[in-house]
């Protein structure tokens, strides 16, 4: 009794001062150098500026300039800006169902000024005289008159000067001032009608005019931020649905990197790392891409700002949507189309009516009918989650490993996209790759991964369309199992139907495969099914058969594919080649190994020393 009478005697429960309080709140707020240039670069864009100019010294530990040239501040204005929850862009409860600033929660000059040593000089348009504030650790140490400045100019030293704890885990001149130029970059990107400038130590490392926020005018923003190489790696998007939109560039297959840095991702102007969006990303680029690889990004989502919450954080990097599935849904149908629009347009690695060369010598009798469906065209559904399972683990059969930084950044050889009409099938080499000579590039495809994506466009599609044929075995195939993964099979047999396999029990741990897809009738049926059983057990059966399927469906490409090493006919040859013409997404097998390469005949001029 006598403890619960002193933890409940008077006195214990403080309200905090007010530097306390602001250096609590800057901790919320600002992180790092980076963080202030966010949120100032954030104000100068609210207040309408045209130009912003950034400059960091010491990786912005000792000194960070902003200076814009947007609505300034009188001296009035002046003094409360620097006060907390202070803000001139909401008025009243009401306004936080419909955001439309990047910067409004009214704490980000108080909890930047607690930290640092703080300068503040504005004046509003026509003004005979600027308003000067000096602030050190929050407390305010003069306000003076100064010269016009023709917008507002922000000069933060000294960061952490009064909080050591915080200041020691700051990192190195360098990782800090990577950090600032990357915070700059980001707000430049979101905003192509403002115009920025950024210099390190004195020295400008880019400035960017002020444009439109047209496809041209983000390309040369991202020209004027990244070079033309980076450009020239990229395909346009654009797709709007039922009033809302997304657009930007994205990179093509083949430019695929080991790390998110080149990802931009704006929600009505505001940059956001959100995971519903990285979702719908990763389930467009799922068939396409390397496991542990990522696209470049450079995507803008415009939606009403009342089907947006951006009010979830203090950094405001992620938001809450009103409607998830119809946001996943714009986002991976608009990637999709994209990437299929640079197929149509001669991204494809054999475009459709090519007419090859006939091959030379009298005629050959038919082939065997190892490649002898015509495909359905490619449709994916976009109804978030179907067909969205993903496996980690160790790789399974069939899988790519995920590949390294520096194989993912250094190929040998080109992604051979856009192999031109006239292409002439060489012939065969190591048994593996089918060499075609074209303008003055040579290209290699490889046999495995090209029917590999022909088959799983062919099922994904009739799944899909619920069509996927079925043809009977006139000897059935026999599949022994553990109890388990018997019992396993029961609950899916049904499942397993849908993409053409019929099943039967023929005893407690063995079943008949009685039927198999037609249009894989040379596939390893027995691994298939074992393959989809691993699957399952790591999925989980809870999870439903849509979740399975798309594993499924990869596991029957890769084995329903000619293999490596397997001779083919040139009519063989051919008529590969001409179903991979077909496809949608012809670039990668589902598993993200590329279909083709090229060599220029420059290249190869170059390395025999003829050039």
């Amino acid at each position: 009794m006598e403890t619960i009478a002193a933890e409940s005697a008077p006195g214990r429960i403080r309200v905090l001062s007010e530097k306390v309080a602001n250096q609590i709140a800057a901790g919320e707020v600002v992180e790092r150098p980076a963080s202030i240039l966010k949120e100032l670069i954030e104000n100068s864009v609210d207040a309408g500026a045209r130009h912003v100019s950034v400059a960091v010294r010491n990786g912005g530990k000792s000194h960070i300039d902003v200076i814009d040239d947007g609505a300034g501040m009188g001296r009035d204005d002046a003094l409360l800006c620097i006060e907390r929850h202070a803000t001139s862009k909401i008025r009243e409860h009401g306004d936080l169902n419909s955001i439309s600033t990047l910067g409004f929660r009214g704490e980000a000059l108080p909890s930047i000024a607690s930290v640092c040593r703080m300068t503040l000089a504005t004046s509003p348009a026509g003004a005979m005289a600027g308003t000067e504030l000096v602030i050190e650790g929050g407390k305010l140490l003069d306000v003076r008159d100064c010269a016009p400045v023709m917008g507002t100019r922000v000069t933060a030293g000294s960061l952490f000067f009064n909080v050591p704890a915080r200041r020691k885990f700051l990192k190195g001149e360098s990782v800090e001032e990577g950090h600032c130029q990357e915070a700059v970059i980001r707000q430049a990107l979101g905003r192509i009608d403002v115009g920025f400038s950024y210099a390190r130590d004195g020295k400008e490392l880019f400035r960017v005019a002020a444009g439109e926020r047209t496809e041209d005018g983000l390309a040369a923003r991202i020209i004027g931020l990244f070079g033309e190489k980076a450009m020239r790696a990229l395909i346009p998007v654009g797709r709007q649905v039922e009033g809302m939109r997304v657009s930007g560039f994205i990179s093509r297959p083949g430019g695929e990197r080991a790390a998110r840095d080149h990802q931009y991702i704006y929600v009505n102007r505001r940059n956001m790392r959100d995971k519903i969006i990285y979702h719908a990303v990763n389930e467009a680029y799922r068939s396409i891409l390397p496991r542990g690889t990522y696209p470049a990004l450079f995507l803008y989502i415009d939606l009403p700002p009342e089907l947006v919450d951006v009010n979830v954080s203090p950094t405001k990097a992620e938001a809450r949507f009103t409607d998830n599935g119809a946001l996943i849904g714009l986002v991976k149908s608009g990637l999709l189309m994209a990437l299929q629009a640079a197929g149509a347009e001669g991204g494809a690695p054999i475009p459709s009516g090519i007419s090859f060369a006939p091959s030379e010598g009298p005629p050959r009798p038919a082939p065997p009918m190892i490649l002898r469906e015509t495909m359905a065209p490619f449709a994916p559904e976009i109804t978030p989650g179907v067909m969205g399972a993903s496996i980690t683990g160790s790789p399974q059969m069939g899988e790519v490993p995920a590949i390294s930084p520096e194989l993912a950044q250094a190929r040998p050889l080109e992604l051979g996209l856009g192999i031109p009409d006239d292409a002439r099938v060489v012939g065969q080499v190591f048994r593996t790759f089918i060499m075609l000579e074209g303008g003055d590039r040579l290209y290699l495809v490889d046999q495995h991964t090209a029917h590999e994506r022909v088959n799983y466009e062919a099922l994904y599609s009739r799944y899909a369309e619920g069509r996927v044929e079925s043809q009977e075995l006139l000897f059935p195939i026999m599949v022994e199992l553990t109890p388990a993964r018997a019992e396993l099979l029961r609950a899916i047999m049904v499942d397993l139907g849908r993409l053409g396999y019929a099943l039967e029990e023929f005893g407690p741990r063995e079943f008949n495969i009685r039927a198999i897809p037609r249009i894989m009738a040379g596939a390893e049926h027995k691994a298939v099914i074992l393959e989809a059983l691993e699957r399952a057990e790591g999925i989980g059966q809870a999870a439903g058969f849509e979740k399975m399927a798309e594993p499924v469906i990869n596991i029957m490409a890769c084995r329903g594919a000619v293999k490596a090493g397997a001779k083919l006919d040139p009519r063989e040859m051919e008529s590969l080649l001409r179903r991979l013409a077909e496809c949608k997404l012809p670039y990668t097998c589902p598993h993200g190994r590329p279909v083709a390469l090229s060599i220029s005949r420059d290249d190869l001029y170059r390395g025999f020393l003829r050039k």
